[in-house]
């Protein structure tokens, strides 16, 4: 790719990132040398996080079992006469499952309910941070009871308890300093049809207007309900020029690195064949 053209698309798009040093490190990495040569680069940082975040930062007892586990676990999948026994030592007392899956500390959450709603072509901020929400509430109204019941365990220790509990406290907290909260001002993007004109916008006295009007526009409002949100506001590009373009902005960087190593495995696969 020529040079002038790579350095034109990096000035208009925006650049994905996992946080690894080689991207985001202060003097080597890839993110302030691109924004030597482009300034207004908007860059971002993947939502989907590889570390296994309900793991990192656990107890020193929890951390100890779960790292005894992990050891169990991978020494019965490490040969297939292990598995082999193993299954047939579950087959013998009677057990529901006769198989184990290949724990690791760092991903053996990479395929949990949170990250699968957090993968897709039309994922937007918004929708991220609904999930991440969703997700803190929950574990703020986890019954501890609940857990015992799906686990199919005899009754625990009060200190175990009280130390499952402070862990899920502690994961809240952690996915709140991972995800904050959207910039309120940003709030008429999601929804121009239903936001509150007396919110605050930080917008113009003339994108006020054009806003009001785009609320009254019976047509968007059907493009709105029947396509996807960055579709909606690609729409509006001639006649609410301003309005659209912070909104696409705004849309525009990939929430997670998905789109990218979608394409990367689509790129290996076609290659493999």
């Amino acid at each position: 790719m020529p040079k002038k053209r790579y350095f034109d698309m990096i000035y208009r798009y925006p650049c994905p990132s996992d946080g690894a040093r080689a991207m985001s490190g202060i003097r080597t990495g890839l993110y302030p040398r691109v924004k030597v040569v482009a300034p207004e680069c908007v860059w971002t940082h993947c939502s989907i996080h590889r570390e296994a975040l309900a793991v990192k930062k656990m107890p020193l007892p929890l951390t100890t079992t779960m790292q005894e586990c992990v050891k169990f676990v991978n020494f019965i999948k490490s040969r297939p006469l292990n598995s082999i026994l193993f299954s047939v030592l579950c087959n013998e007392m009677g057990s529901d499952h006769e198989h184990l899956l290949l724990l690791c500390e760092v991903r053996w959450l990479s395929r949990d309910n949170l990250n699968m709603a957090l993968q897709g072509n039309n994922v937007t901020i918004f929708k991220v941070h609904d999930k991440v929400e969703a997700a803190r509430k929950k574990l703020n109204v986890y019954n501890l009871s609940e857990i015992q019941k799906e686990c199919n365990m005899a009754a625990l220790p009060q200190d175990i308890l009280t130390q499952i509990k402070e862990h899920l406290l502690g994961l809240e907290r952690n996915l709140q300093e991972y995800f904050p909260p959207i910039d309120s001002n940003k709030a008429w993007i999601r929804n121009p049809f239903t936001f509150k004109l007396d919110s605050e916008t930080n917008l113009p006295d003339s994108d006020v207007d054009s806003l009001i009007e785009l609320s009254t526009d019976t047509a968007l409002k059907d493009i709105f309900d029947t396509r996807p949100l960055i579709d909606f506001w690609l729409s509006c590009r001639q006649e609410y020029t301003k309005l659209a373009h912070q909104a696409i902005t705004f849309l525009m960087p990939f929430v997670t690195t998905y789109k990218c190593e979608a394409g990367f495995s689509t790129l290996v696969c076609l290659k493999n064949k």
